[in-house]
């Protein structure tokens, strides 16, 4: 067996720890088709929206000294959520390659944030927010063992989008 390389794909979400206003919060990440299918109204049914990919918890503690400008990041893979929204047909040996991948996570990625009592937060009240796309090589070495290459980012997937990407 040859080695093969595929494309890990991720969402990281990064913020300030001690943000006035942030707090505990989860951030939801969904793939949505639109214009059909949108995030629910009713933020009690988002956990369980079908559409939903993944959910990245912040969690607060009270900070020890020098740590009041600590940045909390978390990463959710969404590789395998990739795969179950593309069309169901054979799909191309290089259906996980950016060409494929940005143009529709930039259609159809989208985020929403619950405070700990599940209150909506809009994304532009936490101005340290971040949600970034990441795509990482992965290699099928013959012996069986993974290795992982160097993450690239795509800003351009979240940018324009309240707490998206700011470079």
């Amino acid at each position: 067996m040859s080695e093969t390389i595929t494309t890990d794909w991720a969402v990281r979400i990064q913020c300030k720890m001690y943000e006035p206003g942030g707090g505990n919060f989860s951030a939801l990440l969904y793939l949505f088709k639109l214009p059909t299918i949108q995030v629910p109204h009713d933020p009690n049914t988002w956990l369980f929206d079908p559409h939903r990919i993944g959910i990245y918890y912040k969690m607060v503690t009270d900070p020890g000294p020098g740590e009041e400008d600590s940045i909390a990041v978390g990463v959710v893979n969404i590789t395998s959520s990739l795969l179950e929204y593309f069309p169901k047909q054979p799909l191309p040996r290089n259906a996980l390659e950016p060409e494929y991948v940005v143009p529709f996570l930039k259609k159809n990625l989208y985020w929403a944030i619950l405070d700990e009592n599940g209150t909506v937060l809009d994304s532009s009240s936490l101005p340290s927010l971040e949600v970034m796309v990441t795509a990482t090589p992965l290699i099928h070495r013959r012996d069986g063992r993974p290795k992982y290459g160097e993450p690239v980012s795509y800003p351009e997937v979240t940018r324009g989008k309240p707490g998206g990407a700011r470079d």
